[in-house]
């Protein structure tokens, strides 16, 4: 899945990643996901990119960010790579 030069406004989640939870198909892993040359604008309650908090029980493999602005936010957690 590609997601490309998009413009984003949201008052939830610009782009999230979830797994398991609302798709139907029982064996399906979320993979090969790139975003890139988007712009994100976001407000409460939440982020402008997240993968995490609907991960329920499947794999999520290969989520690419690439050349994309964050131009507002207003509430942000910062995870740091290890």
């Amino acid at each position: 899945m590609a997601i490309r030069d998009c413009f984003f406004r949201n008052s939830d989640d610009c782009v999230a990643t979830m797994s398991g939870k609302w798709d139907m198909d029982e064996t399906g892993v979320m993979e090969d996901i790139t975003v890139e040359r988007c712009v994100f604008w976001n407000d409460l309650p939440g982020n402008a990119m997240e993968i995490g908090f609907g991960l329920n029980n499947r794999p999520v493999k290969s989520v690419h960010f690439r050349d994309c602005d964050i131009i507002h936010v207003l509430f942000a957690t910062v995870v740091q790579q290890r």
